[in-house]
């Protein structure tokens, strides 16, 4: 089972969304997410995250990727 830290930077009402940040515990794996669909896609996919075109470029140089 995989453990996960999300953490909640910006939450809207109208309509009702919300951005921040999602970290597989125990690893430097993090991901930046501007709405729920990108945190269901991070928690739903199990892999590692290289050249995702949605990555923020500092995190990709973070994890070692080109």
């Amino acid at each position: 089972m995989d453990s996960y830290i999300v953490r909640i930077y910006r939450r809207t009402d109208e309509p009702p969304e919300f951005a921040g940040q999602v970290e597989k515990a125990g690893t430097e794996v993090r991901e930046i997410f501007h709405n729920s669909a990108e945190l269901v896609s991070f928690l739903t996919s199990g892999s590692e995250l290289c050249g995702d075109a949605e990555m923020e470029p500092a995190l990709l140089q973070n994890k070692g990727c080109q």
